[in-house]
């Protein structure tokens, strides 16, 4: 192994491809057992049992009851909202800048098709006319609403028998991708640019990380400390926040942002008739049904949930509250899902998780209690709060 690594050492690509199949995840990977744990204790080795409980615990998984199906009629008078920059005609140059940023050697969707192969000019033609098909009538090919999720364990100490044990990760058809890359070209070209998306969100933006943020947050919890003020800060962790979006409140709040009329319909046309199955070693498990949350691995997902997101950044803004800078007040930043809210005062703090509380009642998002978190940043010399941040979802210290 030493010497085959050596001889790669010029090859960064071979040598990380070798380092990764000798790794613990990579092993697990490769022969996930054809077990399940019953519910007796015992364990079952029947592939069809096998197969039905991966199915079944990745359906339950993606599939929110309190989640409503998305309607496929949308009110005439929207018909009238339109944007040329989002609705003219894809070119060949858009689908060419696509195409050569999407990486080489990558598992092909169910149609075993990879995007190596539509690397040329005979595909691009193909392309541009297909992609046309596609956003000026609202409809895709029923093949791009099938993904084949393949297990990758999340740890190495996890229950290798247990299907929750490990994440999935969807592989979609080459076309399918560099379509949806084309919409969130557009779409990021649109808003990226004005202020729709709020500045508090950095998450999956250009020319932003979440450096600027500990940078942000690290200066501010410091500069009080110098001047003995404390600083009062609630991490939130949402519960799979992907999974459990609403199609309907996400068409509707784009309607609201001002996404025209053609780019919705060419949205909700991903989202029509979605379908998954397993792949496990090899071997398919039946199609299930997936009628909720945001398509895991999808381009396009990251903004779009930006999109959902966004509107609490107004609701939290409107309350003014937060660390005073300056004529601002500095109270919530973000990461995509992952939220920071920052207050002088305990109270203050109360108020932004009510209203958190509000907002994830009316969007049917639930926080992961276990890694959200609130802290009290001071001096040694200031004691810690023991105000009782119980209310709504029972944060603590």
């Amino acid at each position: 192994m030493q010497d085959d690594l050596t001889s790669s050492c010029d090859n960064p690509k071979e040598f990380w491809r070798k380092i990764g199949k000798i790794g613990i995840g990579a092993e697990r990977q490769r022969n996930i057992p054809m077990e399940i744990n019953l519910e007796d204790g015992s364990i079952s080795t029947d592939p069809i049992s096998v197969l039905n409980k991966w199915k079944n615990d990745f359906s339950s998984m993606l599939n929110v009851e309190n989640c409503i199906q998305p309607s496929e009629n949308v009110d005439s008078k929207d018909q009238d909202k339109c944007d040329y920059l989002l609705d003219c005609e894809i070119t060949s140059e858009e689908i060419f800048n696509v195409i050569k940023k999407a990486k080489n050697g990558k598992a092909p969707g169910l149609d075993e098709l990879p995007v190596e192969v539509l690397k040329n000019q005979t595909a691009l033609s193909f392309l541009v006319r297909l992609f046309n098909v596609c956003y000026n009538t609202g409809k895709v090919p029923v093949l791009w609403a099938k993904g084949v999720i393949v297990p990758v364990p999340k740890c190495s100490s996890s229950d290798p028998r247990d299907p929750l044990s490990y994440r999935g990760i969807t592989l979609a058809p080459a076309t399918y991708k560099l379509y949806c890359g084309v919409l969130d070209c557009r779409l990021r070209e649109k808003f990226d640019a004005s202020d729709i998306i709020h500045d508090e969100q950095n998450g999956f933006r250009k020319d932003r990380n979440t450096i600027d943020h500990l940078l942000s947050i690290t200066s501010i919890i410091e500069s009080r400390k110098l001047r003995k003020q404390s600083t009062y800060a609630a991490f939130i962790d949402f519960k799979k926040a992907y999974d459990t979006i609403n199609r309907a409140l996400l068409f509707s709040k784009l309607e609201l942002l001002g996404v025209s009329f053609k780019m919705i319909k060419a949205l909700r046309s991903l989202y029509n008739n979605v379908q998954s199955c397993i792949k496990l070693n090899g071997i398919l498990s039946d199609w299930f049904p997936v009628n909720t949350g945001l398509k895991q691995g999808c381009i396009i997902s990251p903004l779009l949930f930006n999109f959902f997101i966004n509107d609490l950044i107004d609701e939290v803004k409107k309350l003014n509250v937060g660390i005073s800078i300056g004529e601002e007040k500095v109270c919530i930043m973000l990461y995509a899902d992952d939220v920071v809210f920052l207050t002088e005062s305990e109270s203050e703090l109360q108020i932004i998780l009510n209203t958190l509380e509000c907002w994830c009642d009316r969007n049917m998002i639930k926080v992961n209690l276990e890694k959200s978190k609130v802290m009290h940043f001071r001096t040694p010399s200031v004691p810690c709060t023991n105000f009782p941040f119980v209310k709504g979802f029972g944060f603590i210290i």
